[in-house]
């Protein structure tokens, strides 16, 4: 008799439960107006992103693009200096050979 009692109001409590979730409560308009904040917080953060961050991204953008191509023109500056530097050694060690061979012709000479 006691496991039936216990089982009764066992039954009775869960149906309270199910039955006053069925029911409309406070619940549900706060979540309802939780649902329409987050949506217009989110509507704010897309019109800033939309009229500043985007424009600021776009304006990084191309400065960033214009660096990289100052910056392959002036690697491709410092390999001409560079290959100008190889010429210019070559020529003096050349010029340099020639003065030695003519200061030997001129020491024959004499």
């Amino acid at each position: 008799m006691r496991i039936l009692f216990i089982l009764s109001i066992f039954f009775a409590f869960s149906y309270a439960g199910v039955w006053s979730s069925n029911t409309a409560s406070g619940i549900y308009p706060s979540y309802a107006r939780l649902d329409s904040f987050i949506q217009s917080q989110n509507q704010i953060l897309e019109n800033i992103y939309a009229n500043e961050v985007k424009a600021l991204i776009d304006e990084i953008e191309k400065l960033t693009k214009e660096n990289n191509k100052l910056l392959n023109q002036i690697k491709d500056l410092n390999k001409e200096i560079a290959k100008t530097d190889e010429e210019l050694t070559f020529l003096l060690d050349q010029e340099l050979k020639l003065l030695s061979i003519s200061s030997d012709v001129n020491a024959n000479k004499e």
